[in-house]
């Protein structure tokens, strides 16, 4: 009896042995390591069932793609390609052999940009400093990203028009030398702006977590310091983002006002994207 219950305990601990590195060492979103090559021409599946309705994503006869995983019948696998888009295909279409580690490699990041967080609008709030005229000031912008997954279709970038309200507080201008030879200097005066702005920003890293790209656009400010009560100058410059979370972020902006002097300003501050 002793003998039978040690027998049994030590298949009981070759069991847990190789199970337990299953559920502890494995991580959740590991990818399998099976290529497969596809037979015919096929419109990839919305989900793993023969009614179920074709998807957009085509695949080519002889075509590799990358198994993510199969279905609980197996006769479908879910499938990636190359571009990042995914699908099921009925696994008698297709061959599968292992991938080697190279292409494991392209298709991971393939999948990590596929899959990465995309956002239809960005609304910003921030700190401002500029030189003169601007001074210290505070902002707010919202910015609508006109195409989800970018202008190539493939989460790599995004091109976002925008406006919003920018506050200046206003530096002290230099003092001026009068014809009696005495220094006259005028207070800072504040003055408001309206940024109208296209950002194209481009997703970096294997998320695409940072953003960073230019602008181009134009402001209307009522300039305190001008002969005109309102200016229209160029505007450019570029911004950086980087969000460590999917809704919340954080940039940096550079400003460049166009006018017959140009001027710079940089801003700071925390975005949220939905």
């Amino acid at each position: 009896m002793t003998r039978m219950r040690g027998d049994r305990m030590r298949k009981l601990a070759f069991v847990l042995f190789l199970t337990l590195p299953l559920f502890w060492s494995a991580p959740a979103s590991a990818l399998s390591e099976l290529n497969a090559r596809v037979r015919e021409n096929v419109l990839l599946k919305s989900q793993p069932s023969p009614e179920s309705p074709d998807t957009s994503v085509q695949v080519a006869a002889d075509e590799t793609v990358f198994v993510l995983g199969t279905s609980v019948d197996t006769t479908f696998v879910q499938v990636l390609k190359r571009n990042g888009e995914t699908g099921w295909l009925q696994v008698n279409l297709a061959d599968l052999y292992r991938v080697d580690r190279s292409d494991y490699d392209d298709y991971y990041y393939a999948l990590m940009r596929e899959r990465a967080y995309t956002s239809r609008w960005n609304f910003h709030l921030g700190a401002s400093y500029g030189v003169l005229p601007f001074g210290v000031g505070a902002e707010g912008l919202v910015n609508l990203n006109i195409f989800r997954r970018g202008v190539f279709d493939s989460n790599i970038d995004q091109l976002e028009f925008g406006s919003g309200f920018k506050y200046h507080v206003g530096a002290d201008p230099k003092p001026v030398l009068l014809g009696d030879g005495t220094l006259f200097g005028k207070p800072a005066r504040p003055f408001w702006e309206i940024p109208v702005q296209l950002l194209w920003l481009f997703r970096l890293g294997y998320r695409g977590e940072t953003l960073l790209g230019p602008r181009v656009g134009f402001s209307v400010i009522q300039d305190r310091y001008s002969r005109f009560d309102t200016a229209l100058p160029g505007l450019t410059g570029f911004e950086l983002r980087h969000y460590p979370r999917d809704t919340l972020g954080l940039s940096w902006n550079v400003w460049v006002h166009l006018r017959s002097v140009i001027y710079y300003s940089t801003s700071f501050g925390v975005d949220f994207r939905f």
